[in-house]
């Protein structure tokens, strides 16, 4: 019998034309497949109405799986695992059974031990966290119990297969919760929930150097998240939790979650410290240059308030100087006071002529002075009645200030002059009537005719001479106010003195005399000269 064989080549052929004709079919149905949502498929809850958040150890707990409103004939695949994570400590997960209506637990964690239940499916799909149970945190206590003999300590060595974070609470929203993880056995499953969300996120990392994952918070605000770390085989010891805050909207955030090194966590976190750094470092800075401003400003107000304090009381006290010495002035010159001396001019009025009209000259006098006439009044002690004259003495300092050396002066001329009229009448003698009569001496303005007045007259004035007293022998003798006496006055100097005011009265010049030039020299005989109507003597 021949048997029919076909070449190789044909074979090959026809194999690759019927895969071809497969694909297409396939293609088909995996299309029309729906797709799994791997979140949220079903619920769970803890049979016979248990309502506790408290769980005895070491007793069995019966639970069932039952569909969502939204999948009615979803109730996962068996079989069926329970996920029960401790915050900071080793993940356990148990195998609960493979019906959905009868699904046991024993719980073997140490007493007193929080923990976070999750049912799960052999797809992966989860069942929600906490059970029904939303009206709590989401938190089951493991509780004392008659037995305790399933408990299953913690090893007391240190773990090789751990998972930590240097994150703290609290974590705000879109902030950055980096895991690392040591030892285990990569790629590693980053499981993340939440107490009473119906949702679980799972991350793998494919790259088996990445050691970390990097993950932006999305999560709930107000509830616990912790985050199960596993390799192939087991769960890492120190399950890392933080409480999630803020209110921000996490469609907010501009970056997303990713695997990640623990070198490159590293070098991220040393970049932001010296950013921090550099952000403390500036802000030092800013503060020590407005401390170092403000001390300026409290050394510049202690500066002026120190000149201040200094210059004001020195101000006050030359403000006060000055005042007092304008008073003083002022008081000088306008007031007197009891005991005060008032020169004749200021002896009521029209008896002498203002002070204006005996200034001194500018133009000194001559050595033989001519004859003017001395309206003296001894001192008296009274305020002064011509305001005119206190204005006027005021503007003239020099005739008001008297000194004692210009008082003691005028009292050795006075002296001097009684004596030459002494010396003279001695000499001269009697002089016969017939000769003629000497005129009356002019009368200085605003002075009545007929007072009488007491009249020294030289021998060249004329033949009748009238014997007279010294003028001024005595001053403690207060002659009546209107009495005046006509001398003759002779001075070398600009300045008259400020006894009394002088009066210059316009008259006939008479001839020198032969006895003396000047009240200030001793009488002299040098070079007499004989007047009209007069012998030589």
């Amino acid at each position: 019998m021949a048997v029919m064989r076909f070449p190789y080549s044909i074979g090959c052929l026809l194999c690759a034309l019927l895969a071809i004709l497969a694909l297409p079919a396939a293609a088909q149905r995996t299309g029309d497949e729906p797709k799994r949502d791997q979140n949220n498929l079903f619920r769970w809850e803890f049979d016979d109405n248990f309502r506790s958040t408290n769980i005895p150890a070491c007793e069995t707990r019966s639970m069932l799986a039952q569909s969502r409103d939204h999948a009615p004939n979803e109730r996962g695949s068996g079989p069926y695992y329970l996920l029960a994570i401790p915050p900071g400590g080793r993940p356990r997960r148990y195998e609960v059974g493979q019906d959905p209506d009868n699904l046991r637990w024993t719980p073997d964690f140490p007493i007193d031990t929080k923990v976070i239940l999750s049912l799960v499916d052999r797809n992966g799909g989860a069942g929600g966290v906490g059970g029904l149970l939303e009206e709590n945190d989401g938190l089951y206590t493991i509780s004392t119990s008659t037995n305790t003999s399933c408990i299953q300590e913690e090893p007391a060595f240190p773990p090789s297969f751990k998972a930590s974070s240097i994150v703290q609470n609290p974590l705000y929203v879109c902030g950055e919760f980096p895991i690392e993880v040591v030892g285990g056995v990569p790629p590693y499953t980053f499981t993340l929930l939440q107490p009473t969300s119906p949702k679980i996120t799972n991350f793998t990392n494919t790259i088996r150097t990445d050691d970390a994952f990097l993950y932006v918070n999305r999560a709930t605000t107000g509830l616990l998240l912790a985050v199960a770390v596993s390799d192939a085989q087991r769960f890492a010891f120190g399950t890392p939790f933080v409480m999630v805050a803020g209110s921000t909207s996490p469609e907010s955030c501009e970056i997303g979650s990713k695997p990640t090194s623990i070198a490159a966590l590293e070098e991220k976190r040393r970049h932001e410290d010296e950013q921090r750094r550099q952000q403390v470092e500036d802000g030092q800075r800013r503060q020590q240059a407005e401390d170092e401003q403000s001390r300026s400003k409290k050394k510049q107000v202690a500066v002026a308030v120190g000149v201040t304090a200094l210059l004001v009381p020195m101000c006050l006290a030359a403000l006060y100087w000055y005042l007092r010495r304008r008073w003083l002035l002022f008081a000088t010159l306008t007031g007197r006071t009891a005991g005060d001396p008032v020169l004749a001019s200021e002896v009521g009025e029209g008896s002498g002529l203002p002070a204006q009209e005996w200034m001194p000259s500018t133009v000194p006098l001559s050595i033989v002075a001519s004859r003017t006439l001395h309206r003296v009044t001894p001192f008296q002690a009274r305020e002064p009645t011509d305001n005119s004259l206190a204005s006027t003495r005021r503007t003239h300092r020099l005739f008001t200030l008297l000194t004692i050396s210009e008082a003691a002066r005028a009292k050795a001329e006075e002296s001097a002059l009684a004596r030459q009229q002494n010396s003279q009448q001695q000499r001269v003698g009697p002089v016969a009537s017939g000769s003629g009569e000497v005129g009356e001496v002019a009368q200085p303005p605003g002075r009545d005719a007929r007072q009488p007045s007491i009249v020294i007259q030289h021998e060249d004035g004329g033949a009748v001479i009238r014997e007279l007293p010294p003028p001024y022998a005595d001053r403690s003798e207060r002659p009546p106010q209107d009495q005046d006496i006509d001398v003759l006055v002779g001075s070398t100097s600009t300045a008259t003195s400020a006894l009394a005011p002088i009066e210059f009265v316009d008259q006939v010049q008479p001839p020198a005399s032969p006895f003396y030039s000047v009240l200030d020299h001793e009488p002299t005989l040098s070079s007499p000269q004989q007047g009209p109507g007069l012998g030589k003597m």
